[in-house]
C-alpha cells in the first residue's frame, strides 16, 4: 500500500515534471497535463478497482490529478476540476455491481 501511495504522488510530480520540461512548447506540456489528468479522472470513475480502493482502503488515486498549478488553464482549474470532483463524488456514492 505505501508503494501505491507513493506511485500516486509520483503520477501527480510527473505532470508538475512536464510543466517544467522547456524542451517541450508549453502549449504542449500543459496539454499533456490535462490529458493526463482526464485519463486519471475516467480511470476513477470507471474502474470498479479503483472505486473499491477508495472505498476499502482509502486511498484516491484521484490524488494524481494535478490542478495547483497557474499553468494550468483558468478553466480545467475552477471549471473542469470542480465538474470531475463531483462527478467522481456521485459515481462513489452509487453502488457498483
Amino acid at each position: 500500500m505505501a508503494q501505491l501511495r507513493t506511485s500516486i504522488a509520483i503520477a501527480r510530480e510527473w505532470s508538475r515534471f512536464l510543466l517544467h520540461d522547456e524542451s517541450i512548447t508549453e502549449r504542449d506540456r500543459v496539454r499533456a497535463v490535462l490529458r493526463l489528468n482526464e485519463r486519471v479522472f475516467r480511470k476513477c470513475v470507471g474502474e470498479h478497482r479503483f472505486r473499491q480502493l477508495f472505498a476499502e482502503r482509502g486511498i484516491d488515486p484521484f490524488d494524481a490529478v494535478l490542478v495547483d498549478d497557474d499553468r494550468l488553464p483558468e478553466q480545467f482549474r475552477h471549471r473542469r476540476y470542480p465538474q470531475m470532483v463531483d462527478q467522481l463524488a456521485e459515481r462513489r456514492r452509487r453502488v457498483d455491481p
